[in-house]
């Protein structure tokens, strides 16, 4: 019984450390729960990318200001990450520090292109997650490339 509490310690020191390093290509803080839309930009991008960790009740600073978080909305996430990434892709765990509830979501790393709806891919990039563009060349390969390239922009005289 007492590992148990030491292991959730240990956890809890790493979250801690996380929140201090910031938002990066693996994490994303969010101050409160996001629509459906969001959410899925962000598990598509994460499993995409390396994985990571979306942090709710986090600001983009790092200050923990908690999130209240109903069965409902943990269930969304599950069924989306169901529905895009297939099974045991996202969990989903809820700890305390400094008496305020945080919601973390953790996304695997997948192993082929997701997509989310509507073909979309998305990626994470330093700490921003960006929309790929499918661009079909003349030989008929279709590649993908960040929607905000500026020589993609200049290339397409947007």
């Amino acid at each position: 019984m007492g590992h148990k509490k030491k292991e959730q310690m240990t956890n809890l020191n790493m979250i801690k450390e996380i929140i201090k390093s910031g938002e990066s290509e693996t994490v994303e803080f969010k101050t409160r729960m996001v629509n459906t839309k969001i959410l899925e930009r962000l598990l598509v991008a994460f499993a995409n990318t390396q994985g990571g960790k979306i942090l709710f009740g986090i600001e983009d600073n790092g200050r923990i200001i908690g999130i209240s978080v109903t069965e409902k909305d943990k269930t969304k996430i599950q069924k989306l990450g169901l529905d895009l990434l297939g099974e045991n892709m996202v969990s989903i765990e809820e700890v305390n520090i400094e008496n305020k509830n945080i919601l973390i979501v953790n996304v695997k790393k997948s192993q082929k292109t997701v997509f989310a709806h509507g073909n979309k891919i998305y990626k994470r990039i330093g700490e921003a997650t960006i929309a790929l563009t499918s661009v079909t060349q003349s030989n008929g390969t279709k590649v993908y490339t960040e929607s905000g390239s500026k020589s993609y922009l200049k290339e397409l005289d947007i």
